[in-house]
């Protein structure tokens, strides 16, 4: 009888272990100029910068979410720098922006996100 109580227990915890949270695609709760500067401020930390730049888009709409290049120098003609694309994301209640090269994930806890 023990056994067969610790072989339900284990079944029961990998059963809980395997259950996660799909993520959904998000946007912006809002587009207010300071949802945007969280978006800047987190991104731009998370990618060690002292700032980005957002491509054009309405985040409130768009789950894509586009960090544009750096502008050319003074000295420069062109740039082999690309734009950067995350699909924003919740996962429960949390919001990430998801590289869509390599699924790198950065949680954005100060951005209100809502699910799409």
């Amino acid at each position: 009888m023990m056994k067969l109580s610790t072989l339900f227990l284990s079944v029961l915890t990998l059963g809980a272990c395997q259950h996660s949270v799909e993520p959904v695609p998000a946007v912006l709760a809002d587009g207010s100029a300071e949802t945007l500067e969280a978006v800047k401020t987190e991104m731009a930390e998370a990618l060690g910068k002292a700032s980005v730049t957002l491509g054009a888009g309405d985040l409130t709409k768009s789950s894509i979410l586009v960090i544009a290049p750096p502008p050319l120098g003074p000295h420069e003609t062109r740039s082999t720098a690309a734009p950067i694309r995350y699909d924003l994301q919740m996962h429960g209640e949390i919001c990430y922006a998801v590289r869509e090269e390599t699924d790198e994930m950065i949680e954005l806890t100060n951005v209100p996100c809502r699910a799409l």
